[in-house]
């Protein structure tokens, strides 16, 4: 859980790492939030429309994402 600026309460989700996506992120709000989630911040490497996973991934970089989002 996070604190928001304006006072609401979100989640920050991490899905760093090499062998995750932001398809994993996506995976997990909408575990963390089954009535929906509205995206309020990204951080780390842009989000690709065609992102394919592991096999097309830049295996020689740590790659950052993380998610934050408010639930419905």
């Amino acid at each position: 859980p996070t604190s928001l600026k304006n006072g609401q309460q979100g989640l920050n989700i991490d899905c760093s790492g090499q062998a995750m996506s932001w398809d994993k992120c996506d995976e997990q709000a909408r575990l963390e939030c089954p009535g929906g989630y509205q995206t309020v911040a990204t951080q780390g490497v842009p989000r690709r429309a065609d992102e394919a996973g592991l096999a097309d991934a830049d295996l020689g970089n740590y790659q950052t994402r993380s998610l934050v989002v408010i639930c419905k």
